[in-house]
């Protein structure tokens, strides 16, 4: 009979309080390294959702812009008191902190708007048949940055500043 108990405390199928610290410690490590990165997941949304507003609000800016320009705005280039205006021999250049085609977003982004005065369309040799419809004669590029919010400052973009967003179209006359 005693040869039979000894037997049953001799059976080591069972698992042992160590081996379930270890296990748990194991799980632990692994679970902390896991969580280590919810918030580096999270700013990467941010960042996304950032420059997806930017995308979308650059989008817009072209459309209001194309909307605006006609020739004597390309002369006589003046918007709002807050607006900075440059012009040059080749180009426009606005720089402003409201957006002017989403009210929404106008203290999120600072906005600069480059315009070619210089047309990239020469329709000169073109002949235009009769039925036709009338062909443009000018095609000015227009290039939309969205930066973040502080970007512009004393009349200029700020050093180190990159654009979130950057969009290109054509104003046709």
């Amino acid at each position: 009979m005693n040869h039979v108990k000894n037997k049953k405390y001799l059976n080591e199928s069972g698992i042992t309080l160590i081996e379930v610290i270890a296990s748990l410690l194991i799980l632990t490590i692994i679970l902390i390294s896991f969580m280590n990165f919810f918030p580096i997941m999270g700013k990467s949304n941010n960042q996304t959702g950032e420059k997806q507003q930017a995308i979308n609000l650059a989008r817009s800016e072209l459309i209001y812009w194309q909307n605006i320009i006609n020739k004597k705005f390309m002369n006589n280039p003046t918007l709002g008191s807050d607006d900075i205006v440059q012009k040059d021999e080749n180009s426009i250049k606005i720089l402003t902190s409201s957006t002017n085609s989403m009210n929404t977003m106008s203290n999120e982004f600072d906005v600069e708007i480059i315009i070619n005065t210089v047309s990239d369309l020469n329709i000169n040799h073109i002949k235009i048949e009769p039925g036709m419809s009338q062909l443009p004669k000018e095609a000015h590029l227009i290039q939309i940055n969205i930066y973040k919010q502080n970007s512009i400052e004393n009349g200029s973009i700020v050093s180190g500043s990159m654009p979130l967003s950057t969009n290109y179209g054509y104003v046709f006359f």
